[in-house]
């Protein structure tokens, strides 16, 4: 491992006025897209100071470093899961603390809240929810993704960061923790510039890693599902009778007779099926922009038995169609990347993709559009090394390669950093993929 020479110390800053400057040290924190940091500090306890519970991870201790000298960089909250303390053969005493950062509060397992539902005047969205979860935790949110509207949002017997995973997932949006307890969330390649540029002088690739994965270049996303309503009625004659439904709905996108052991006529004039609606009028061809109330259809046969009609749709619910003008009853579409179906061929995802929490069309576009890019993210990768002393690289930035480095020019996007720095010297290794964007 490469270190930049330079003098360098750290302060480790804890709950109750700790504070520990060490002389001798060993940090290291690796920090990813989408991931958890995890850390290691090893230094000396000439006195043993440490060697009791001061620093346990049982005690819910909660700790930031800071690093100085060639650079600095403060830490995010780091939480101990481990500690080691034992008697060194040299130093008197060494003591180890590893964990990681405060994302950990959002993987306690089944958790409850309350859950939400949009009303008139109080419409939800992913952001707002988001945000609600994160201070519920103990995290400062900073959300920058895409925003959407949500009409219905379940938090039972889970864990929060899974929901907040659901709430992401929609628009592919990606979080890393920073210093002092941000939960800072972007859109997809969409965190912002380091300022960082790089050419063959200040920085080298120490490797280059090439996936063989299935290329996906077209994918579907649909939404088929709505509210199931039905109206149905035992007859023994022919004749006009009403249709009591199951409860009131706007328009379907398909309506359709089901016969069972009979059957209702659906025709034109007097003889169609007839829906009525809150206002008064009625149409027939299910059209009209208010809910049902009730709806009449002519039983053709005259059985010496009874014999049973249904009618069967999926339709929107009266409430939700009121509340969110914006959310699609149902959507079908079909993302292509063209030049990579140029190269590959037609490669489509294995099955269309189905979310409810995609609220309509435009953002089922977006999802399909993300959805491609991160399935073929991971397809070349390189692990740069700087060569300048003090260079700090954090995720979720994007930098510039101004001049071909190992064959590389363009934006790039960091994914992974790692940080190891001891008091002779700092080491940080990224990793990066091309900025697509």
């Amino acid at each position: 491992m490469a270190y930049n020479k330079r003098s360098y110390s750290i302060t480790v800053l804890g709950p109750s006025g700790i504070t520990i400057t060490p002389n001798s040290f060993n940090f290291s924190i690796n920090l990813g897209r989408n991931q958890p940091a995890s850390w290691t500090l090893q230094m000396s306890d000439p006195t043993g100071a440490y060697a009791g519970s001061v620093l346990d991870p049982a005690s819910g201790k909660e700790f930031s470093a800071i690093v100085t000298g060639g650079a600095t960089f403060t830490t995010p909250i780091l939480l101990p899961t481990r500690k080691s303390w034992n008697a060194a053969a040299k130093n008197g005493y060494h003591l180890s603390l590893s964990g990681t950062d405060s994302s950990r509060k959002l993987m306690v397992r089944n958790q409850t809240m309350a859950s939400q539902t949009s009303v008139l005047g109080n419409v939800l969205s992913a952001q707002t929810l988001a945000e609600y979860i994160c201070i519920t935790y103990g995290l400062t949110p900073d959300m920058a993704f895409t925003d959407y509207e949500i009409m219905k949002w379940m938090f039972q017997a889970t864990t929060p960061m899974e929901k907040l995973l659901e709430l992401f997932g929609v628009v592919f949006a990606e979080w890393i923790i920073t210093s002092n307890n941000v939960m800072n969330v972007y859109d997809q390649f969409g965190g912002p510039d380091s300022g960082l540029t790089f050419n063959a002088s200040n920085c080298s690739v120490i490797e280059e890693t090439v996936e063989d994965i299935q290329v996906i270049n077209r994918v579907q996303v649909i939404r088929t599902r709505a509210v199931k309503n039905y109206g149905e009625k035992d007859v023994t004659a022919p004749g006009r009778y009403e249709i009591p439904f199951s409860q009131p709905v706007y328009y379907p996108h398909y309506s359709t007779p089901i016969e069972i052991n009979g059957g209702w006529y659906k025709g034109a004039g007097a003889d169609a099926i007839t829906f009525f609606h809150a206002d008064d009028t009625w149409d027939y061809t299910g059209s009209g922009a208010t809910p049902y109330v009730k709806a009449y259809a002519t039983f053709l046969v005259n059985p010496t038995t009874p014999w049973h009609g249904k009618i069967e749709f999926d339709g929107i619910s009266a409430s939700e169609a009121a509340i969110l003008s914006s959310f699609d009853q149902t959507y079908d579409v079909t993302v292509n990347d063209l030049p990579s179906q140029a190269i590959y061929g037609i490669q489509p995802a294995d099955t269309p993709i189905t979310n409810v929490l995609i609220p309509n069309a435009t953002i089922a576009q977006l999802h399909g559009e993300r959805y491609i890019l991160e399935a073929n993210r991971r397809l070349r990768t390189y692990s740069f090394q700087p060569r300048v002393a003090g260079t700090i690289i954090l995720p979720c930035r994007k930098a510039v390669i101004e001049e071909p480095v190992g064959g590389i020019d363009g934006n790039i996007y960091i994914e992974t950093a790692n940080i190891t720095v001891t008091p002779r010297g700092l080491s940080n290794t990224f990793t990066a993929v091309v900025d697509p964007t």
